[in-house]
């Protein structure tokens, strides 16, 4: 049984608990759950389970598949029991049944109570930083949920676990504890990046700032660049220092550029300064003439961006509120913040998704969520890490459609990291090739992919396209590098026609 699932059932299935007025249902049921964990009498909580197991079938929901979710606390109650227990099996089976009969009342409430009924309950009695932190919560256990499992798996698979070999089992299960721990705060670090960068209770720049702040007023967005990266030096916290020197980096208005290079040579490392998110050591960054770490606040509001693990860029329960969170952020009217939404779903074509819960969609489809939700407020820079990453070729080829569109029609400054060849020269007007911190080439695509040298130096592999059509031209045929397969087509016609007619 899966999440989503759940989510299913709460909005699908019609059974009596289903019709009971939300705000009745969820206090009766945190009452229960209080006295479960008040109780420290094992008879009484067997009565509870039973009871709590005759509410699910009251309920129409399959007790046999969303009780398979209660395993997980009860397995993990059952370790903290062997260590606090003290040989006494009385207390080690309250502590396990209480994480059972607690698991159990929080999965019949999530069943027959819809995400929206249930928050916007929680709202009229909580504090808004709580009812944050549930929402938050509620998103986030999906991915710890997929990174347990994927951890098991891999126990399971390097032997790990065995059925009947209980210390080996609870020393695999330790490890795999004390990695989600790890996982999490990871996660969690990094959730906290996406939060400012979205704009969660951020102090907004004054209106003094922002009267100050005019980019094109300022110094003219012709001569003016966008942004500006010279001679970058970072130290992170585990005393790695990355250096990125050689040629200046330059985005203008209106431009589309791409920083191609292998893993690790530091394409994520300007993106993350651009964004605010690291500060230089030494060197200059500069985003719209100011710097991106001083001035986040005025900045945050001109700039989109779309991270590598979109999983954990997209921080809404359904589609829709991750969609609408900067908006809301904002202070915009509740009308206003559906009309950006509706807007931005249509245009991405996402509109059939927006109840979904994101940790069930497809790889493609997240990466339109992720997508909208930067484009929301209309950035003049959108910044985009491996964007191209796990995609089949059809749902590259739309995102890279919806980007070129983007830069046509509003304008918008797109800055890619990528070091996937084959999509530079539909995306592009300019190409920064990065190797090892150092910046050794700039100039249009095909002049980029014109040096097989610095490509190769930069641990490239130039695409088949380029090196046939670098073939042809250096046997002195006249042809040259074409932009994509339309173009290479068109010029091989050509040949072939010219061949035949001497």
């Amino acid at each position: 049984m899966k999440l989503a699932q759940i989510d299913y059932l709460a909005n699908s299935v019609q059974g009596p608990l289903h019709k009971v007025n939300p705000l009745l249902k969820t206090a009766l049921l945190f009452f229960f759950l209080a006295a479960i964990i008040a109780v420290n009498e094992i008879a009484k909580l067997l009565f509870a389970l039973l009871l709590l197991c005759v509410l699910f079938l009251v309920s129409r929901v399959p007790l046999w598949q969303v009780g398979r979710l209660a395993l997980y606390p009860a397995f993990f109650s059952l370790l903290f029991a062997l260590i606090i227990a003290q040989g006494s099996p009385a207390a080690g089976a309250m502590i396990v049944l209480k994480a059972v009969g607690a698991a159990l009342s929080m999965l019949l409430l999530i069943s027959t109570t819809s995400y929206v009924e249930l928050f916007s309950i929680l709202s009229t009695f909580l504090p808004a930083l709580v009812v944050d932190i549930l929402v938050a919560t509620y998103r986030s256990v999906f991915i710890l949920l997929e990174q347990f499992e994927n951890l098991f798996k891999s126990v399971r698979l390097r032997g790990g676990y065995h059925l009947w070999r209980v210390a080996i089992n609870i020393r695999s299960m330790i490890g795999v504890l004390a990695l989600l721990v790890i996982h999490a705060l990871e996660s969690s670090e990094r959730m906290h990046r996406i939060y400012s960068l979205r704009g969660y209770k951020c102090a907004g720049p004054s209106k003094e700032d922002l009267g100050a702040f005019n980019y094109v007023n300022r110094e003219g967005a012709a001569v003016k660049p966008l942004v500006k990266v010279k001679c970058l030096k970072h130290i992170y916290p585990d005393q790695t220092e990355v250096n990125i020197c050689g040629l200046d980096f330059i985005v203008r208005e209106g431009e589309r550029v791409v920083i191609l290079g292998a893993n690790g040579a530091g394409k994520t490392t300007i993106l993350a300064h651009i964004l605010g998110l690291l500060s230089p050591v030494e060197g200059t960054v500069e985003v719209m003439g100011l710097r991106p770490d001083k001035d986040f606040r005025i900045l945050r509001r001109y700039i989109g961006a779309v991270f590598q693990n979109v999983e954990e860029q997209i921080i809404g329960p359904r589609v829709y509120d991750d969609l609408a969170f900067t908006a809301r952020n904002e202070g915009m009217p509740p009308e206003e913040v559906h009309r950006l939404v509706s807007e931005i779903a249509q245009k991405l074509g996402i509109e059939g998704i927006l109840d979904k819960i994101p940790h069930y969609l497809s790889s493609g489809q997240k990466k339109k969520v992720a997508l909208a939700g930067a484009l929301i407020m209309s950035p003049k820079l959108l910044v985009l890490d491996e964007p191209f990453n796990s995609l089949d070729p059809c749902s590259k080829k739309e995102i890279i459609e919806l980007l070129n569109d983007l830069n046509a029609e509003k304008g918008t400054s797109l800055v890619i990291a990528t070091h996937d060849m084959e999509v530079v020269s539909g995306i592009a007007d300019t190409v920064y090739l990065l190797c090892e911190g150092q910046i050794i080439a700039r100039g249009s695509p095909q002049e980029v992919f014109s040096s097989f040298k610095q490509l190769e130096q930069a641990k490239l592999e130039p695409p088949p396209l380029l090196r046939l059509f670098s073939s042809l031209k250096a046997q002195g045929l006249p042809v040259s590098i074409p932009q994509n397969v339309e173009e290479a087509e068109q010029q091989l016609l050509s040949l072939f026609l010219k061949a035949d007619s001497s």
